[in-house]
């Protein structure tokens, strides 16, 4: 799988099939912060990860790997800004939301996600959250073998900046802009 559709809708959703585990949140990230309708012109262009596939952003789409899938920011795709980075929020079929955490500097994009294989990161979360170990994971069999689910709901935005400043995210991928 691609590392782009990880960015987009299918950003987390294709992270999310490729492990053995979801994350998602109840609501989009960060709480109460209005939608960007459009994507900021700095973040526009065509962009190239270390595999040498292709991420095209435009001014209310992404289109991975020169594909004819293109994820249009609206309803079901939401971006958010949070501090110097931008939030990528994706509505999946079960009515949660994936989440990845873009920060660009200069003429590179790192995206981070939220990985329910890493049982460190798993800890920051409970921890985080206050969670015990039944309201952190529910238990769930997907196709051929158990499946863990993750159902993130922070309360507030402190928890939210916890959960981006204390170890919590995995990097995901990085993407260099193509001149």
């Amino acid at each position: 799988m691609n590392a782009f559709r990880t960015l987009l809708l299918g950003l987390i959703a294709t992270a999310i099939l490729a492990g053995c585990s979801t994350v998602t949140f109840e609501e989009p990230m960060p709480l109460n912060h209005r939608d960007l309708p459009r994507f900021p012109k700095h973040w526009r262009g065509e962009w190239l990860d270390e595999s040498g596939e292709r991420l095209h952003i435009g001014e209310q789409h992404v289109i991975p790997n020169d594909s004819s899938e293109v994820f249009i920011l609206g309803a079901e795709n939401r971006l958010r800004r949070y501090r110097d980075c931008l939030v990528f929020n994706s509505k999946d079929d079960g009515g949660g939301w994936n989440v990845i955490v873009a920060r660009r500097r200069g003429g590179t994009i790192q995206l981070y996600h939220f990985d329910g294989s890493d049982e460190q990161k798993i800890a920051v979360w409970r921890a985080i959250l206050n969670a015990s170990d039944d309201a952190a994971a529910a238990f769930t069999t997907t196709g051929a073998g158990p499946k863990l689910s993750y159902h993130l709901a922070p309360e507030n935005n402190a928890a939210w900046r916890q959960l981006v400043k204390e170890n919590a995210l995995t990097p995901l991928a990085s993407y260099v802009r193509v001149e």
